[in-house]
């Protein structure tokens, strides 16, 4: 989902200061990512170019700061981007830090699925590495009045190996923050490689194992609420009414209100479903509250169906001709006709469902003016402009924090229970954790 894009010569650099006085480096391309090519854009909000955005921040204290463009769902690219332009960079992989990036449109499409994330970033993160790394090669040549080409770089130092003068980043990045993208830029030849290509531990790892981690379960803001959803026991069933009255009497529910069915994007990605959430002090008396629920549904189109029905359904499709031939060899049928012996036998596999250990999951911040959610997602710039449009807000005014997730396996594609958050958060008028069950 994170959709290719490619990064030219024709392309910019964009470098400023941070707000303390340090660099920071962005990069910019011009191919309209998946997003885009999705349509879920408004045509007014259609951007003339995708800013890839400021994947390097070097303090003027020498902190070096490297940020990952895709949620992190246990594949590991909180760790394997930032490596991409720490190797460029020239920076000392064990001082430096590494933040997740926020749904925003400098950071290109930031989805991830398909096992594309290293590919699709692959030079542009380069390119941004390369870039910092030569504004402070840049600097130390003019502080020693050398050439920058006679500079080099090893572990967050410039060094003029002539002369034997080093300085670190720190005693830099003001200069170098004001100077101009360099040009033309050159990549580090892959034969000098020092830090792609090697065995690193993963940076979340040590917060994990000492459960310092934070998923999208473990969030907190001030002032949050429980919800959890009563829904249709059948597939696009709908609420007809509900008595509220056993709930409302649980210990710490503070709230019952429906949810309507809504479809912003699309079926599979944005459709939420119609159910009764309540709202409470914890997730424990939220569930309790809705075990007392007592909820009328019109069952709709799919109510006589059933276990049975479908595997008569497709019992009857698989003795039809196969509709699509892969590959025609010798002559099964004649062969299976004329055998002494025949073996018969029906195979039948479950539904899987796409269970991850961390349930699913949303935190959500809404009033008439600002959006805020927190949460495991695979594609938050997808639900960020969908909430935009949704909630018809601009899009600066809605932002997306993806945290760390406990599994994916492709559910976290889908952003309904982001909308969800969002819906019943705006509706309470307070921070909501909505928590589904698995």
């Amino acid at each position: 989902m994170s959709g290719a894009f490619q990064l030219t010569r024709r392309d910019f650099l964009k470098v400023g200061s941070t707000a303390g006085g340090g660099l920071l480096v962005s990069v910019f391309f011009s191919r309209p990512g998946a997003l885009e090519a999705s349509g879920l854009l408004l045509q007014d909000q259609r951007p003339q170019a995708l800013p890839l955005g400021a994947f390097v921040e070097i303090g003027t204290d020498g902190s070096v700061t490297i940020i990952a463009p895709c949620p992190e769902i246990g594949q590991g690219v909180r760790t394997s981007l930032p490596m991409i332009v720490a190797e460029e960079l020239g920076v000392d992989w064990s001082t430096a830090t590494y933040k997740q990036a926020s749904a925003d449109p400098r950071y290109g499409a930031m989805g991830v699925g398909g096992s594309d994330s290293v590919t699709d970033y692959w030079e542009p993160l380069r390119t941004a590495g390369a870039a910092a790394r030569e504004l402070l090669k840049e600097a130390a040549a003019q502080r020693w009045g050398v050439s920058r080409d006679a500079c080099e770089v090893e572990k967050g130092i410039v060094i003029h190996p002539v002369t034997n003068r080093r300085a670190p980043f720190a005693e830099l990045v003001e200069v170098a923050a004001g100077l101009p993208a360099p040009d033309p830029l050159s990549l580090k030849d892959p034969s000098d490689f020092e830090l792609v290509g090697t065995r690193v531990g993963g940076v979340d790892v040590p917060a994990i194992v000492t459960g310092r981690a934070e998923y999208g379960l473990d969030l907190r803001v001030p002032g949050m609420l429980y919800a959890v959803v009563e829904r249709s026991p059948v597939h696009g069933g709908r609420a007809v009414e509900f008595d509220a009255s056993d709930a409302l009497r649980v210990p710490g529910v503070r709230e019952v209100v429906e949810v309507e069915p809504l479809v912003i994007a699309n079926q599979l990605y944005g459709a939420v479903r119609s159910g009764v959430a309540v709202i409470a002090d914890s997730t424990w008396a939220a569930m309790e509250g809705r075990a007392a629920l007592r909820v009328t549904w019109d069952e709709g189109r799919h109510a006589e169906e059933s276990t049975e029905s479908l595997r008569e359904r497709f019992r009857q499709r698989s003795e039809r001709e196969a509709a699509t031939t892969l590959r025609d060899e010798g002559d099964a049928r004649s062969s299976i006709a004329s055998a002494s012996v025949r073996l018969e036998a029906d195979y039948e596999l479950p539904i899987l469902a796409h269970v991850c250990m961390e349930p699913v999951n949303f935190t959500a911040d809404v009033d008439e003016e600002h959006c805020e959610v927190w949460g495991p997602i695979q594609n938050p710039r997808f639900l960020r402009a969908v909430l935009a449009f949704g909630l018809q807000l601009p899009r600066e005014s809605v932002g997306v924090h993806p945290t760390l997730s406990g599994g994916g396996f492709g559910r976290r594609l889908a952003f309904d229970y982001g909308i969800e958050a969002a819906m019943i958060s705006k509706r309470v008028g307070a921070p909501v954790k909505v928590v589904w069950t698995r």
